[in-house]
């Protein structure tokens, strides 16, 4: 199945949603970590998510869900001000965080995972 990354902002309002749309994001398909070689996970940058979709709008629509699901969760509103959604086709780079210098190797091993490089 294709591998899509997305990011995305949300606004600030109270309470602030951004803890609860992950969870919910995360219960839809979505992840904020990617896996390392060892085992370990690491977590993407902020307000990026990866997961494997049968398509587009499967992910898209799953992304919706996460967002209600939160909306609902924290009896509020929850505002995508920005969000962009992509397959990942080819080979792809995050620039990991100078503590965590793995991060760029965990990447490029779940797309080796996903059969996509």
């Amino acid at each position: 199945m294709p591998f899509f990354v997305a990011t995305y902002d949300l606004k600030k309002t109270s309470p602030d949603p951004y803890r609860v749309f992950i969870k919910q994001a995360e219960a839809w398909g979505w992840s904020s970590t990617i896996l390392e070689r060892s085992g370990s996970k690491e977590p993407l940058p902020n307000t990026t998510l990866v997961g494997t979709f049968a398509s587009l709008r499967d992910a898209v629509y799953f992304l919706e869900q996460a967002r209600v699901a939160a909306a609902n969760e924290i009896s509020g509103q929850v505002y995508v001000q920005a969000c962009y959604v992509s397959e990942v086709v080819g080979d792809a780079f995050i620039k990991p965080n100078e503590a965590k210098p793995d991060l760029l190797e965990a990447l490029t091993a779940a797309l080796q995972r996903s059969g996509l490089s």
